[in-house]
C-alpha cells in the first residue's frame, strides 16, 4: 500500500498511538474516508476531548498536516490551515521500559524517494480508478444503442 503503517521491527504487530479531539473551534467533527481534510465524510462523530486510537500516521499527504488513521476506521488530522489545532497526541508512552524523556512517538519520517513512489502508486492507482470508470460508461452507452436500435427495429 502506499501508506507506511507503524510497525514495531521486533513483531508483526501494529503500534497504536492514541490521540485527543480538541478543536478550536470546540465543535464535533465527522472523520473522513480518505486523508483529506475536505473530503468525503463518513457517519463516526467525535466529540471534543475523545481520546482515539491511531494506526496510522501521514505526513506526506498536505504540508503542515499529519493525518490519522483511527484503529476504528476513517481519518482526521492533526490541524486544518486557518482554523487551528484539531488534535493533539497523548502523552502516554508505551508502557515497556523505563520512561524515557521523550516518550510520544515521533511521527514516521519518509525520504523524498518514498514520497515520490507514494505519489506516483496514488497516481496509477486514480488511473486505473478512471480508466474503470470510463470502462463502465462506455458499456452503458453501448447498452442504451443496443436498446434504442432493438426499439427502432419493433417500430
Amino acid at each position: 500500500s502506499s501508506s507506511s503503517p507503524l510497525t514495531d521491527p521486533s513483531s508483526s504487530t501494529k503500534i497504536t498511538t492514541k490521540w485527543r479531539y480538541t478543536p478550536s473551534n470546540g465543535k464535533p467533527i465527522l472523520t473522513r474516508v480518505r486523508p483529506e481534510i475536505d473530503g468525503d465524510k463518513t457517519q463516526t462523530r467525535l466529540h471534543p476531548q475523545t481520546v482515539f486510537e491511531v494506526d496510522e500516521e501521514r505526513a506526506d499527504v498536505q504540508p503542515g498536516v499529519i493525518f490519522l488513521h483511527l484503529v476504528d476506521g476513517g481519518w482526521l488530522f492533526d490541524n486544518k490551515p486557518g482554523v487551528g489545532a484539531m488534535c493533539c497526541r497523548e502523552e502516554e508512552g508505551p508502557p515497556a521500559g523505563p520512561k524515557s524523556p521523550q516518550n510520544s512517538v515521533p511521527a514516521p519520517t519518509t525520504t523524498i524517494e518514498e514520497r515520490m513512489a507514494q505519489q506516483k502508486k496514488q497516481k496509477e492507482e486514480e488511473e486505473a480508478q478512471r480508466q474503470h470508470q470510463q470502462q463502465l460508461q462506455q458499456e452503458q452507452q453501448k447498452k442504451q444503442l443496443q436498446q434504442q436500435q432493438q426499439q427502432q427495429q419493433q417500430q
